[in-house]
């Protein structure tokens, strides 16, 4: 099994915003992550979904773990980040690499 979350709080995202590819800073507040270029909007603790503005998908979570204190990312984008526009895209190119 994959664990993308840990202890059900702790996540992490791609930091690139799904429509044009800027970078999207933290939520250090908790209210949501901003993206400066577009005013896209992101909502963390609803799975990365896109909560106003352009971006025509969600943040790309990726799988992590905690191993001690530090936490790792455990495999690949759980769903396409950018500029991937499409699952089937995404999906070829992890083939590619796990292959390579």
């Amino acid at each position: 099994m994959i664990e993308a979350t840990i202890d059900g709080e702790v996540v992490a995202y791609s930091d690139i915003c799904t429509h044009a590819g800027c970078p999207v800073p933290d939520a250090k507040d908790g209210t949501g992550m901003f993206c400066p270029c577009h005013s896209g909007q992101y909502s963390p603790t609803e799975g990365g979904i896109v909560a106003g503005g352009p971006p025509p998908h969600k943040l790309a979570q990726l799988p992590i773990v905690a191993e001690g204190d530090s936490i790792k990312v455990s495999g690949f984008f759980l769903t396409h980040p950018y500029p991937y526009t499409d699952d089937a895209t995404w999906e070829a190119t992890k083939q590619a690499a796990e292959e390579a």
